[in-house]
Order: structure tokens, then C-alpha cells, then sequence
């Protein structure tokens, strides 16, 4: 069954086998990525994949909300909730973090680049994670200045799904 049901989806390696514990190393790390094109009438879906697979990082690429959509309508059990909004008409990105991890927000912003940064604590070290939306309509060249920006302060340890 695809995440979710309108649109193509391919969810072939985004979903990993049940994970109720810590992570106690990155190998055990499970993420679920998504670009949802509007997650408010699909929160029901998403809901229903965490209880099933409790991702321990669950990545959303345009959620199509704004500020006027309150955390408490897309509260999913379990986990804490990280957004930066943009509008309805499109964009916006979220990152739900399972409540069995401490985290903190290092950076959340939209404007040409949404982009949202947060540190997560594991038994093992912290993990920085950074989910970057790049509009169609931004230019490329602030998307490839933030990306070489980010490369040179971060040592990457994994790359999961990098996809340009």
C-alpha cells in the first residue's frame, strides 16, 4: 500500500520494519521522507504508518499549511512536531521527531529555501538533521550556496536519500 493513496508514491526502502526502541546505533535509524503536496486531508494516513512502523524521523516536504493550522490538528501520537510553514497553495516542511528522543531546533525558516534543522539526541551522539525544500520557482544558485555552506560546517556520517 503506498503511503499515500493520490498521486504517484513509490515508498520502496522509505519504510523500515518496526522500531520501538532508541536508537542505540545509526544503523538502527529509521526515516520516513515525503513529499506529501498538501498533508492536512492525508494526516489520518500518517498517522496510522507511524503507529504501524514508528519511524524515529518522519521528514515532510510540502505540507501546504501556515500558521493558521494549529500543532493540536497535526499531532501524531507519539511524536513531537517541528514545522516551518509557507502557505496552503504550497510548500512548507515538517519533521516529527518520536518522543522517545530529545531534540532541539537549531534552525527553522522559509523563504527562497525552506529549511528546517534539528538535533536530535541518541544514546550514541547527537544527530543534526536538515530538511531542505527547494521551490520551483527559487533560484538554483541559493539552493547550491546554502548546500556547499552546509557541507563545510557538517561532517556527514550517512547519507540516506540525497536527492537533488
Amino acid at each position: 500500500m503506498p503511503f499515500f493513496s493520490d498521486g504517484p508514491t513509490d515508498t520502496s526502502g522509505n519504510i523500515t520494519s518496526p522500531n520501538n526502541s532508541c536508537i542505540t546505533n545509526l544503523s538502527n535509524l529509521s526515516v520516513l521522507y515525503y513529499n506529501a503536496r498538501s498533508l492536512l486531508p492525508k494526516i489520518d494516513h500518517l498517522r496510522a504508518v507511524c503507529a504501524l512502523y514508528s519511524p524515529d524521523l518522519v521528514c515532510i516536504v510540502e505540507t501546504w499549511i501556515d500558521d493558521d493550522i494549529l500543532d493540536s490538528e497535526l499531532c501524531v501520537h507519539d511524536y513531537d512536531i517541528v514545522r516551518a510553514d509557507r502557505n496552503r497553495h504550497g510548500g512548507g516542511v515538517v519533521i516529527y521527531v518520536n518522543t522517545c528522543h530529545s531534540h532541539n531546533v537549531l534552525y527553522s525558516g522559509c523563504s527562497d529555501l525552506e529549511l528546517l534543522i534539528v538535533c536530535i539526541t541518541t544514546t550514541l551522539t547527537p544527530i543534526t538533521l536538515a530538511l531542505l525544500y527547494r521551490p520551483p520557482s527559487s533560484p538554483y544558485s541559493i539552493f547550491d550556496d546554502l548546500l556547499s555552506t552546509l557541507l563545510t560546517h557538517v561532517r556527514i556520517t550517512h547519507f540516506f536519500n540525497f536527492v537533488l
